[in-house]
């Protein structure tokens, strides 16, 4: 099966749907993309945590702590 005909098949599938049908095709794609975007979120937010807590441990004066022992 090429693109060719997927297409025209997608369509036609499309063409017969009723306008209750594509509110629900709306719905589930929205809470899809809903859930990859907390997803996204939550591995953004770890992220940021562990972006500033390298920032923090690169800042600390590693230095003054290894001439005082």
């Amino acid at each position: 099966m090429n693109i060719d005909s997927l297409i025209i098949s997608a369509s036609e599938f499309a063409s017969q749907l009723e306008p209750w049908e594509w509110v629900v095709a709306a719905a589930i794609v929205g809470l899809l993309l809903v859930g990859i975007i907390k997803q996204a979120a939550k591995i953004a937010v770890v992220a940021v945590v562990l972006m500033g807590l390298g920032i923090v441990l690169l800042n600390l004066p590693f230095q003054d702590w290894t001439l005082n022992f």
